[in-house]
Order: C-alpha cells, then sequence, then structure tokens
C-alpha cells in the first residue's frame, strides 16, 4: 500500500461540485466501455443501453462545471466518450480473440516453459508458456496436472513435452482469460528437454532454490510468498488463517512491496553519494530496479498499478512539479486496462485499486478525526509562538500510530464490500493485525530481498543471511498457528451492485473531491449511508 495521499486541492473551484480529473475520468469512462461490453456478449444487454453514457457525461461536466465552458466541455465530452468506445471495443476484441476456437481436444503432445509451479496434496498443477499443441504453437497459456511424483523432477523455467489428455477451456472466466490461460491438460508423462532464456523466470527460480534450501520449509515459503507474491509453498490450512487474520495481501505483490523498494531507491539517490548522479541518471536507475523487480514477480495488475504510480512521482520529482495521486492512479489503471481489460472483473484488481483509492481519499479525513478526539482526550494548554518547541517523542509516537492506523482503516473502508462478496467474510482483526504487521513488512521488504539477492550471488553465506529472516517468519507463522482467525469474521452479508453504489457514493462525502460546505457534506453522507443500511437490511433480511 502506498502511504502517502493527496493534498487538499488549491485551484479555484467555485463554479464546481466536483473537482474534475481528466486522467482519472478517461479511466473510468473506459472502465465503463468494458463493463458494457461484457454485458453485451455474456448477458445479451441490448446496444442500445450504451445511449446511457451520454446523460452520465453530461452529468459529469456539470458537476465539474465544465459545461459553462463550450470549447472545454466539446473536448471533454468527446475524450470521456472515446474512451468509452475503446473500452468496449478493446474488451470485445479481445474477448472474442480469447474465446476464439482451435478445435483442440484429445490425445496431444505439447510443450511449453514452466512458469508457475504449484504442490498440492496428490498433484502437480504446472502453468506453461510459450505453448506448442502437437505441431501447432499456440495463443495462450496452457495448465497442466500430473502426478504429485514429477514434483522433483521439474523447475521453473525448464521447457518440458508432456503427454496427455489437453483440452480448451469453454467457458470464460476472467482470472484465466487476464492470464491467458487456454488449454488445461491431464498428463501421465513429462520430461524436461530444455531450459528458458527469461532471465525474469531465471532468476526467480534461482531465487527461491536458494531460499529453499537454507531455510526451514514453512518458512521458505513465507519468504518466497513475501518477495514473489507466490503461495503455493505455503501450506492451505495457514494461508486461509491469514487470510481470516486479514493479512494475507502482504503476500500480493502491490503497492507495500513496491513503494518500500520505491523508498529504498529514493534512499540510494538522496542519501549517498548517489545523490550527485544527474536527475536523469538516478531516475533511469529507479525505473530499471522497479521494473526488474516487476518482472520478476510477473507483472500483475497490482504490480503495474504501484510501478505506475512510483515511476510516475519519480518523473515528477525529476521534472520538478506536483504530482496528483488520483491522475496517478487513473494512469495506472489505464495501463492495465490496456494490457488486459479482463483484469478489471478480478478481485486482485478491484481490491488493488480500491485500497489504494482509499488511502488516497480517506486517509487524511480519518488522520484528522483522530487528531480532533486526541485534541479532545488530551487538550494542550496554549503557547505562545516564542515558546512552541518540536514534538516531543510522545507526540511523534502517536503521529505514527494515527497514520498508521488512519492508512489501514481507510484500505479497510474502500474493500470491505469487496471481499465480503468475493469471499464471503471480512476479518474483525484486520484492522489491528494490519497496523502491526503492515509497517514492519514495508520497513523491512527491502532489506529482505537485499538479502535474498546477495545470497543467490554468495550461496554459501545464504544460511547464515537468511537466518534471522527464516526465525522471524517462524515467530509469525507461530501466532497463526495457536490463533485461529475464522471465529472472528462478519459472515453471511450479501453486496450486490446497487449497494456497492451506495457505498462509495457516501464514503465520497468525506472526502475532499465535494466542493460543498462541511455541513452539507456530512448530511449527504448519513442520508447515503441511511439509503446503504436500508438497502443491506432489505437485501440480507
Amino acid at each position: 500500500m502506498m502511504k502517502s495521499f493527496e493534498k487538499p486541492e488549491i485551484e479555484d473551484t467555485a463554479d464546481k461540485i466536483w473537482n474534475f480529473r481528466p486522467i482519472f475520468f478517461v479511466a473510468v469512462f473506459l472502465c465503463f466501455g468494458i463493463v458494457f461490453s461484457y454485458h453485451h456478449l455474456f448477458s445479451g444487454v441490448s446496444v442500445w443501453w450504451a445511449l446511457l453514457i451520454l446523460p452520465a457525461i453530461g452529468a459529469l461536466t456539470l458537476l465539474c462545471g465544465i459545461s459553462n465552458h463550450i470549447k472545454k466541455w466539446a473536448i471533454t465530452a468527446s475524450a470521456l466518450l472515446l474512451a468509452f468506445l475503446f473500452g468496449a471495443c478493446l474488451f470485445h476484441a479481445r474477448a472474442e480473440q480469447y474465446l476464439q476456437k482451435t478445435l483442440i481436444g484429445g490425445e496431444y503432445a505439447a510443450v511449453g516453459v514452466v512458469e508457475r509451479k504449484a504442490e498440492y496434496d496428490f498433484a502437480l498443477a504446472l502453468t506453461l508458456s510459450d505453448v506448442t499443441i502437437g505441431e501447432n504453437e499456440q495463443q495462450g497459456k496452457l495448465v497442466a496436472y500430473l502426478p504429485i511424483s514429477f514434483a522433483e523432477k521439474v523447475r521453473l523455467a525448464d521447457k518440458v513435452l508432456l503427454e496427455g489428455v489437453v483440452i480448451q477451456e469453454s467457458e470464460f472466466s476472467a482470472y484465466a482469460a487476464d492470464e491467458n490461460i487456454r488449454f488445461t491438460a491431464h498428463a501421465e508423462s513429462m520430461v524436461v528437454i530444455g531450459r528458458s532464456s527469461d532471465l525474469f523466470l531465471l532468476f526467480r527460480e534461482r531465487l527461491e532454490s536458494v531460499i529453499y534450501e537454507n531455510t526451514e520449509e514453512t518458512a521458505a515459503a513465507l519468504i518466497v510468498a513475501v518477495l514473489t507474491g507466490n503461495t503455493d509453498g505455503i501450506s492451505n490450512g495457514l494461508l486461509n488463517n491469514m487470510r481470516y487474520g486479514g493479512i494475507a495481501h502482504i503476500f500480493a505483490v502491490s503497492g507495500l512491496h513496491v513503494s518500500a523498494l520505491y523508498g529504498f531507491c529514493l534512499l540510494l539517490t538522496e542519501k549517498t553519494k548517489m545523490r550527485k548522479l544527474p536527475k536523469l541518471a538516478k531516475f533511469f536507475l529507479t525505473a530499471v530496479l522497479l521494473l526488474a523487480y516487476g518482472g520478476v514477480c510477473g507483472f500483475s495488475a497490482s504490480i503495474i498499478r504501484a510501478t505506475v504510480i512510483c515511476l510516475l512521482l519519480s518523473a515528477a520529482k525529476f521534472i520538478g512539479i506536483a504530482s496528483d495521486m488520483t491522475e496517478n492512479a487513473g494512469a495506472a489503471a489505464i495501463v492495465v486496462l490496456l494490457r488486459s481489460p479482463f483484469a478489471l472483473f478480478t478481485v486482485g484488481f478491484q481490491l488493488s485499486f480500491a485500497a489504494f483509492l482509499g488511502i488516497v481519499w480517506l486517509t487524511r479525513p480519518i488522520a484528522n478525526g483522530c487528531n480532533f478526539l486526541l485534541g479532545k482526550a488530551f487538550p494542550k494548554t496554549k503557547q505562545s509562538a516564542v515558546e512552541e518547541r518540536p514534538p516531543s517523542a510522545r507526540e511523534r509516537s502517536i503521529r505514527a500510530v494515527v497514520s498508521f492506523f488512519s492508512v489501514s482503516l481507510a484500505a479497510q473502508i474502500f474493500t470491505a464490500p469487496i471481499l465480503l462478496s468475493a469471499f464471503e467474510y471480512l476479518s474483525l482483526w484486520g484492522l489491528l493485525l494490519n497496523c502491526i504487521f503492515v509497517p514492519a513488512v514495508s520497513a523491512c521488504f527491502s532489506f529482505l530481498l537485499a538479502l535474498a539477492m546477495i545470497a543467490c550471488l554468495l550461496p554459501f553465506l545464504a544460511n547464515i543471511l537468511l537466518y534471522l529472516p527464516a526465525l522471524l517468519w517462524t515467530l509469525l507463522t507461530f501466532l497463526f498457528e495457536i490463533v485461529d482467525f475464522s471465529k472472528f469474521c462478519i459472515r453471511g452479508v450479501k453486496f450486490e451492485g446497487g449497494a456497492f453504489m451506495l457505498y462509495y457514493f457516501a464514503f465520497s462525502f468525506l472526502t475532499d473531491k465535494w466542493n460543498v460546505k462541511s455541513f452539507w457534506k456530512k448530511l449527504f453522507f448519513v442520508v447515503v449511508f441511511v439509503l446503504f443500511g436500508v438497502g443491506m437490511y432489505a437485501l440480507n433480511a
């Protein structure tokens, strides 16, 4: 998670009810187009419903004060309409390409490069890229299931030949489409016939093998998961309990990890002798490190989002201009969706952007509320300007606690509906555990990554270098071995489209995006939230 949030907007907003952000709203209307195309293809929604986008554009331009300027209105309306149409056409074209039949089904020999390896109780699952089935190269990945006895015979980046029953996916799955998985195979034989030249895969295989060879298995699986996002080595019981505790997202490589690495890059380029380098060289170094790490982790939607935002922050720093975090989120969403419009329907994409926007929009209001309550509980004595002093250690500690609490609560608020809808539970321990584990992971992530990289280069020191991280992760697992967090979850709460809209609409009034008086924002929040509560009661009664 990114810990930064937007400063209050200081532009002239006299004729605006909502502060317009062009890149962000282009991304929003791109999403609208993708959603419409999805329902048109798979739910039979008439194309005429697309005309509803016109009043939506009109309402937005009216709220943002654009309708009073004809030229600006025409440009804005055209851009939003084009974004909607482009999103619809993009999804339609990619979906038809993905669902296109290639007449595959039956006994085949298949060749591919292992880019993921997951071991289950009785089976081994390999995800293969660069796939050839029979004599034909295929545009898509293949997931092969084999007996568990093959687990020790294959590694990441191996090029394998297998024989078995191969079938093409017949139903649309957002996850499979986003990962470009088009085929599955059930094989009884497999042989390694070579190695891939993909440097990212080769490095990830080297990283994982060094960690597993030099640490206890459970601790190794946790270290690999934190560094690369690969949770296949963690036992289902432990992983599920961490999910119930609300902290499993530390294994989904995202803003928490990328921002920690970005902070490390800033430390290198601003606090060491590297500060004398030209600004362009600093930016290039930061970009290379972030992109290399993203490549090792597979460039998931959350990684792309965090990398794009960090690179935009770095570019703004290089140019010497302010950076708008909402616009950065919009730019990141556009990049992710251009790569794969299917990502919009995956839980990872939704949680990643919901958490980020929650942090950007709600952290400041929550922190202000906490400071107000603390001020009431511990009133300060008035001091003159001459008597003012720097904050004490106690005051700095309180500020840090308020900051971490505000960031965690903001992310929890914006992700709660998605978690309830997708997983049908919400952790009651999540807020407290995130306030503990997120700062800890953020603080030690770059150090852990550096130790792992040195261990790859100097394997004879790996046991020593990885001893402390392994010990810390063993202590972490002890907490989740003795406490069953599944007993502390909200369950059985249904969430549907209208409830989502009311929920987020209500919380939008707590942000600085609405240019109305504080009294009216609070009133609108209460009214909309009451409507949301009534709707949820009716939905779950």
